[in-house]
């Protein structure tokens, strides 16, 4: 039993991990989209 809590830990630590990398990276695009938009 100790062993799955262990697992189902990390496994929430890198769901955290990819949702903060993912908003990050589209946080990225937006400001692109943002400064292409100024551009034209």
């Amino acid at each position: 039993m100790k062993n799955i809590s262990v697992y189902v830990v990390q496994l929430t630590v890198l769901f955290s991990r990819l949702c903060l990398l993912n908003k990050y990276r589209f946080s990225l695009l937006d400001e692109h989209i943002v400064q292409s938009n100024l551009i034209f």
